[in-house]
């Protein structure tokens, strides 16, 4: 899990080997405790 850039936050599969998004309640939780 990385950011990148601000409020943007992405996750690696690296099984598919791409960037996939995060779940809405994972970014929920994220904005959140960001303060986003």
């Amino acid at each position: 899990v990385a950011a990148e850039g601000e409020g943007i936050v992405v996750a690696y599969d690296y099984g598919a080997d791409r960037k996939t998004t995060l779940p809405a309640d994972i970014r929920h939780r994220i904005a959140t405790i960001e303060g986003w």
